[in-house]
């Protein structure tokens, strides 16, 4: 089921530019700038720690898992929707994973943080912040911040 949103708020995500920027030669796009982004709670992460490995993704939101793709899905093997263990799940024919593997899970909540726990990276957002959390995720994961 999909979000209701306002005119305003559609208009905004679909007229945002996307930003250009280039780490040792590759170029990267997200939705926000590093500055829009600095304020979000965020754990630690590696890119090193997704290299060469798969990445699983929970109840993900399209626009922000399409922009993690874009950025930082290049350096994974593969990535696959599927469900975590004991968390509700919005697609029951997903197989179910563990947070022992590497999984980027998307769960609405009060605060807008990415948070760790063993593999598994929650991007916690309040409505609409999906991307502006994921952007986080991708600046945190490429050393930007």
């Amino acid at each position: 089921m999909r979000k209701i949103e306002t005119k305003e708020a559609t208009e905004k995500r679909q007229t945002r530019n996307k930003v250009e920027f280039k780490i040792q030669g590759q170029s990267f796009q997200t939705s926000f700038t590093p500055e829009e982004t600095e304020s979000i709670n965020a754990d630690a992460i590696s890119i090193s720690e997704l290299s060469g490995k798969p990445i699983y993704f929970v109840n993900s939101d399209p626009a922000s898992a399409n922009e993690i793709l874009y950025n930082i899905g290049r350096y994974a093997t593969r990535y696959q929707d599927v469900c975590l263990k004991d968390l509700n799940c919005t697609n029951s024919d997903n197989i179910v994973k563990t947070c022992d593997d590497n999984l980027i899970v998307f769960k609405e909540s009060d605060e807008d943080s990415v948070k760790r726990d063993n593999n598994c990276l929650f991007i916690n957002y309040s409505p609409g912040n999906e991307v502006l959390v994921g952007n986080r995720l991708i600046f945190k994961a490429l050393g930007v911040q």
